[in-house]
């Protein structure tokens, strides 16, 4: 006894081959087009812990790179601040060694007294320096101001940090009555007024002062040179990692264009091929039937 076929079954099934011919041609053109072979969990069965391992790994490397670019930011514009702070202090310590001494009159120490005054205020406004709203040397405060008009320390303590890396963190919040040494403002200031005085001795008191508040800027700067190591440190790692993930990464979803192509063309001759059997055969009956 001869069986006969259903021909809605036959167009049920034409349909259903062209349709699975079409989602296969479209992966094809997908990886053909973009040279990837893994745009889903499906595509890589077994790996994709693994391919989301390494995408991971280039995201975080992108993150201590950016911590690392913020922090360099603001120490290259603290380092740069107290190489002024200390010629600037250097200035005012070279006029206290040259005022103090007997062979210069009421004349010179009276009109230097104003020099010295402008001197202070120049340091106060260097301690006042600003990278965008953020104050260099105002402490983990850096949303205010470090010194006062009468260079008082109005900032708070160092404690904030930028992450660089895994495991690290760089500082970067500057306690600036550290970094600037707690008695410069005030030996300027008893500077000024020997000077104004035309007291050659209390010029002369005020020379050792100086020179300790001028060391201490240098040490902070040097202290700060470290730091700036360390940031460039991690911010070599972050990129070395980064581009070796994302090396490691590329390779294992990368398709090969020659295959990737003769796949596309071979499913796409495929895909005419069935949609014409489906027009012109069993699948008009289906669409008749759809109607």
């Amino acid at each position: 006894m001869q069986i006969r076929q259903n021909p809605l079954f036959d167009a049920f099934r034409s349909t259903s081959r062209l349709q699975s011919i079409a989602a296969r041609l479209s992966d094809a053109e997908l990886r053909a087009v973009t040279g990837v072979k893994v745009h889903a969990p499906s595509d890589a069965a077994g790996r994709w812990s693994s391919l989301h391992g390494l995408a991971s790994g280039v995201a975080d490397q992108a993150v201590w790179k950016e911590g690392a670019d913020r922090a360099q930011n603001v120490l290259d514009a603290a380092e740069s601040t107290l190489a002024s702070a200390a010629s600037t202090v250097q200035q005012a310590m070279e006029r206290a060694v040259q005022l103090s001494s007997e062979s210069y009159g009421t004349e010179e120490r009276t009109a230097a007294a104003a020099e010295i005054r402008a001197i202070r205020e120049t340091l106060v406004g260097l301690g006042n320096t600003k990278v965008g709203d953020r104050s260099l040397f105002a402490g983990d405060a850096y949303d205010g101001e470090a010194f006062a008009a009468d260079g008082s320390y109005v900032g708070g303590a160092a404690s904030q940090a930028i992450r660089i890396g895994a495991s690290d963190e760089v500082v970067v919040a500057i306690d600036g009555s550290a970094a600037f040494g707690g008695d410069v403002f005030a030996a300027l200031d008893d500077l000024e007024a020997a000077l104004a005085s035309d007291d050659a001795a209390g010029v002369g008191a005020t020379i050792g002062r100086l020179d300790a508040a001028h060391a201490k800027l240098v040490s902070s700067r040097s202290e700060l040179g470290f730091r700036q190591v360390r940031v460039d440190d991690a911010r070599a790692v972050a990129e070395s990692m980064a581009a070796l993930l994302d090396g490691q990464l590329s390779e294992a979803v990368a398709a090969d264009p020659v295959e990737a192509f003769s796949a596309f063309a071979a499913l796409q001759t495929s895909y005419e091929a069935a949609l014409q059997i489906t027009g012109s055969g069993s699948g008009s009956k289906l669409f008749d039937f759809l109607k």
